[in-house]
């Protein structure tokens, strides 16, 4: 959020449409290819550490 109070949203850098992008992350997850998206808090941690570019 800037001082003005608009609200920015970090997306994904894709090759595809966002929509295409998580559609295709909900049917991996539901084939059983990306467990580790049920934790909620690890995908969180996940994306902080990859944004921040702690790792």
């Amino acid at each position: 959020m800037d001082g003005g109070g608009s609200i920015y949203h970090n997306a994904p850098e894709v090759d595809t449409t966002l929509k295409a992008y998580y559609e295709t992350l909900q049917l991996s997850f539901n084939e059983g290819k990306m467990p580790e998206l049920i934790d909620t808090q690890n995908v969180a941690l996940r994306y902080t550490i990859k944004d921040f570019e702690f790792i």
